[in-house]
C-alpha cells in the first residue's frame, strides 16, 4: 500500500492516506516518535567541553609563560643599555611582540565560560580573534624585515640601519590592514577551543565555514609560508657567501681592521637567524592542524593540544633565545677583555723593565684597561659600510 499524506509531519497526529488497490481513504495514526531517537540536529564532534577547556588552559598558561621569559628578556636589554645596538632592537621588536602575542594568549581562557552568555562572549571573541591574528603578522613582518637586514648585510656588506622606522611601521601598518578583512566579512569567531577565523559554522566540524577557510589560507598561511620560503632560500645563499668569504680571507687576505670590525658586527647579528628557524619550525604544526580542520570530520585532539603548546610557545622561545644571546655575548666580552688587558700588561711590564709594583702604578695602565672596556655602541650602529670583498 502506497501512501500519501500531508508535507508537513507531526509525530502522533493523524492524516489521510489513499489505498490505490481499494480505491478507498483512511485514516492512519502514526506512531509516537521519542525526539531523542531521531536523527540529531545538534553538531556531531569528538571533543567535549572539558577537552576544550584543557586545550584553552594550555594555550593560557603557555601564554603566561611566555609573556614572563620576554618581560626578563627585556629587563636584561634595558639593564645592559644593549638597546643603543641596533642588532638587539631588531631581537627586541621581536621579542616584544612575541610578548604581546602571549598576553593575547591569555585573554582565551575566558572563554570556557563561553555557553553561560554568548551573546558576551561572542563580541569579546570577535575583538581578541582580530588582535590575535594581527600580531601574529606582526611576528611574520619582523621576521621578514630580520632576514632582510642580514641577507643584506652579510651579502653585500649594506647597512641598512637607517631603514629601521620603516621595518617598525611596515611590521605595523600591514598586519592591521591585513587583520580588518576577517573583520568585514565577519569571519573571526570560535576556531575549534579559542578565538580566530572561524573554519567550522557555530564550531561544528561537520559544516565547513568556506569563507573562513579561504581567508585563512589566504591571508595567512599562503603568505606566511611564501615569506618563509624566501627568509630560508636567503638564509641558505647567506651560509654559502659567508663560508666561501671565510676560506678565501684564511687563504689569500690578511685580517685587515675594516673585516675584522665587519666580522665582529656579523657575529652580533648572526643570532638573530634563530627566530625565523623558530617562527618557521613552531608554524608547520598550526598549518597541519587547520588544514586538517578544513575537512567535514571532527577534529583531532592531538593536533588541538600541540597547536594550544606551540602558538604561544613561539614567543616563549624567542624570549629564551635573546636571554642566551645576551648571556653568551657578556661572557665572550669579559673574556675577550681580559685576554686583551693581560697582553697589554705584560707588554708594558716588559717595555717599562719595571716590577709588578711599579707596574700597576703606571697612569698608562689605566689608559690600556680603559682602552678594553665595551663601546656603547657596536660597529653596526656607527653606520659601517664596507666595501664587497
Amino acid at each position: 500500500m502506497s501512501l500519501r499524506g500531508r508535507r508537513t509531519f507531526n509525530p502522533g497526529a493523524p492524516f489521510f492516506a489513499f489505498n490505490h488497490n481499494s480505491n478507498r481513504c483512511c485514516l492512519v495514526k502514526t506512531l509516537e516518535v521519542d525526539s531523542s531517537e531521531m536523527e540529531p540536529s545538534g553538531c556531531n564532534t569528538s571533543l567535549d567541553k572539558d577537552q576544550l577547556d584543557g586545550a584553552l588552559a594550555i594555550m593560557s598558561s603557555t601564554g603566561g609563560a611566555s609573556v614572563l621569559v620576554c618581560i626578563f628578556a627585556v629587563v636584561l636589554v634595558v639593564a645592559f643599555k644593549l638597546y643603543k645596538q641596533f642588532a638587539y632592537r631588531l631581537a627586541l621588536y621581536q621579542v616584544l611582540a612575541a610578548m604581546l602575542f602571549g598576553a593575547a594568549s591569555c585573554f582565551e581562557v575566558l572563554f570556557i565560560n563561553y555557553e553561560k552568555n554568548p551573546q558576551i562572549y561572542t563580541r569579546l571573541c570577535r575583538i581578541v580573534a582580530s588582535l590575535f591574528f594581527s600580531l601574529e603578522w606582526v611576528k611574520l613582518m619582523f621576521t621578514t624585515c630580520v632576514t632582510f637586514h642580514l641577507f643584506c648585510f652579510a651579502v653585500f656588506n649594506k647597512n641598512f640601519k637607517k631603514l629601521e622606522i620603516v621595518y617598525v611601521v611596515s611590521s605595523t601598518a600591514v598586519p592591521v590592514a591585513v587583520a580588518s578583512i576577517p573583520f568585514l566579512t565577519h569571519s573571526y569567531g570560535r576556531a575549534g577551543a579559542w578565538c580566530w577565523i572561524q573554519d567550522w559554522k557555530d564550531n561544528c566540524p561537520s559544516d565547513i565555514f568556506q569563507v573562513g577557510n579561504v581567508e585563512t589560507f589566504a591571508l595567512w598561511y599562503g603568505p606566511a609560508f611564501f615569506v618563509l620560503l624566501l627568509d630560508s632560500m636567503a638564509m641558505v645563499v647567506m651560509g654559502t657567501v659567508l663560508t666561501c668569504r671565510a676560506h678565501r680571507n684564511k687563504a689569500h687576505e690578511p685580517l685587515l681592521s675594516s673585516n675584522r670590525a665587519h666580522k665582529s658586527a656579523l657575529n652580533q647579528m648572526l643570532p638573530l637567524l634563530a627566530y625565523p628557524i623558530i617562527f618557521f619550525t613552531f608554524i608547520v604544526t598550526m598549518f597541519a592542524y587547520r588544514l586538517y580542520s578544513a575537512k567535514p570530520h571532527p577534529p583531532n585532539y592531538f593536533l588541538l593540544k600541540a597547536t594550544a603548546v606551540l602558538s604561544p610557545g613561539a614567543g616563549l622561545v624567542a624570549g629564551c633565545v635573546l636571554v642566551l644571546h645576551i648571556v653568551i655575548a657578556k661572557r665572550k666580552m669579559r673574556t675577550v677583555n681580559y685576554g686583551l688587558a693581560g697582553n697589554l700588561r705584560q707588554k708594558q711590564k716588559a717595555d717599562l723593565g719595571t716590577d709588578e709594583a711599579t707596574y700597576k702604578s703606571e697612569p698608562t695602565l689605566a689608559r690600556s684597561t680603559t682602552y678594553c672596556s665595551q663601546l656603547n655602541e657596536s660597529e653596526v650602529d656607527r653606520g659601517l659600510v664596507i666595501p664587497a670583498a
